[in-house]
């Protein structure tokens, strides 16, 4: 129930209930948009705004994941600003009032070291064993441009596996996207460091049970 930032807001906006006359007049993801200290983590943020009988509250919840050096450990915080509900009736507080000062904290949250640098060997190798979740995956991709590789070939033989599969989807007429036959042959001749005949056609099952099968002894 942990798994996005939105379902531990939901846990702590239960947490701060005390009434069962409790509005939620926001609730909705928020964009952290400072980086202070230049770190490279991934920051997921939501925010929600409680009204209450005594307290009306904004709160921002942030989730700072992949963090370096290894980019396996996950820190959640919570930034609450909150004043007298009697005081936000009469307008002395209002609710841009309370959602500037929970945004400038958000935004000003950041790890005291700075430049903390990954260590990319480890990291290619937890890779390589396919020790990440799939979104890290796709977030190292796109951010660190680090992927699959080394001896192991990870993942040209997963683009062989998907292009076998493929191949046999597409003789029995169940293939709904005829062009993945063609790209995953494509990734596969742009993966392989030399023309090594017959990769493609290597049998998808021999792939799964006896090269993917145990990635973190390649």
């Amino acid at each position: 129930g942990r798994d996005h930032i939105r379902w531990v807001a939901l846990e702590y906006k239960q947490a701060l209930v005390s009434s069962p006359t409790s509005y939620v007049m926001v609730n909705q993801a928020y964009l952290k948009k400072m980086n202070l200290a230049n770190d490279i983590a991934a920051w997921v943020c939501w925010e929600f705004f409680l009204k209450e009988k005594e307290y009306t509250s904004c709160v921002v919840v942030l989730r700072r994941q992949y963090i370096p050096p290894l980019m396996d450990r996950v820190q959640d915080f919570a930034v609450v600003a909150r004043c007298r509900t009697e005081l936000f009736n009469s307008g002395k507080c209002t609710e841009e009032d309370l959602m500037h000062q929970a945004h400038l904290v958000a935004d000003t949250l950041g790890p005291e070291a700075e430049h903390v640098s990954l260590y990319p060997s480890v990291v290619q190798a937890k890779l390589d064993a396919l020790l990440y979740d799939e979104e890290a995956y796709a977030w190292m991709k796109t951010r660190l441009r680090m992927e699959p590789d080394g001896t192991t070939k990870l993942l040209m033989y997963g683009w062989i596996f998907v292009g076998g599969v493929s191949r046999i989807l597409l003789s029995e007429g169940l293939l709904g996207h005829f062009e993945l036959a063609h790209e995953a042959e494509k990734q596969v001749h742009r993966l392989s460091e030399r023309e090594e005949q017959g990769l493609n056609e290597l049998d998808p099952l021999y792939i799964a049970t006896r090269v993917l099968a145990c990635p973190a002894e390649g």
